[in-house]
């Protein structure tokens, strides 16, 4: 089966990380991959101090869907308390500047490779992250076929269905968020891309904003 469980997701992976390497996986994230990366004064799992003041509240842009266990206006709200920022859920806990997400995706267009020329993946990696792996498996929210890689989507067939807009590549992969937010990377093209805002808004006006926005990104990217 494919659940979304936005605050129980990847804390095997930290332990993963923290037995393989010795490192605290907030600690791993900032010296492999955002340091390299170049956005490590722009991308956080586990907000310091200094930075809380940039971070801007969660809130809803219209009235909240009734909604029970975990994904409800009350754990969605939870990330707004600085205590919660600092701690660093390796789920649900990410703050960042647009520009340095799609900065963190571009690698994975590129061979695994930064802009500065770092090798921080292998291509069969990258290959083996990005490759579907819930085959004849349904998303439980949309109904449609999950297309679902190592944490990723998957456009496939329907990428507009599934927030990548109408003009990328059948082989684009990202994942969007529970507000509205939304990242994509397009091997085809090597455009990477995203949209954070901190409004949550109704599921119909998402869909719509995400697939212009994603339209939009590529056509001016041509």
């Amino acid at each position: 089966a494919v659940e979304y469980h936005p605050t129980a997701a990847h804390w095997v992976l930290s332990e993963i990380i923290y037995r393989l390497s010795g490192m605290d996986y907030r600690q791993h994230l900032r010296e492999k991959l955002c340091e390299p990366c170049g956005v490590a004064n722009e991308l956080f799992i586990g907000l310091p101090d200094p930075e809380q003041e940039r971070a801007a509240d969660s809130l809803f842009l219209h009235e909240p869907e009734a909604r029970t266990g975990e994904i409800n206006t009350r754990s969605i709200f939870h990330f707004n308390f600085p205590q919660q920022r600092l701690q660093g859920n390796p789920a649900a806990a990410g703050f960042a500047t647009a520009a340095a997400v799609a900065l963190y995706y571009q690698p994975l267009v590129n061979g695994g490779v930064t802009a500065e020329g770092t090798r921080l993946l292998k291509p069969e990696t990258i290959e083996r992250m990005t490759a579907v792996v819930t085959q004849g498996l349904k998303d439980a929210a949309s109904g449609l076929p999950a297309s679902r890689s190592l944490g990723l989507i998957v456009a496939g067939d329907r990428p507009a269905e599934r927030g990548f807009g109408s003009k990328c590549s059948p082989r684009v992969f990202g994942h969007n968020g529970a507000g509205g937010q939304i990242a994509w990377a397009d091997p085809e093209s090597g455009l990477s891309f995203a949209y954070v805002t901190n409004g949550l808004c109704d599921p119909k006006h998402i869909q719509r904003r995400t697939n212009e926005l994603s339209d939009l990104a590529v056509a001016c990217a041509r």
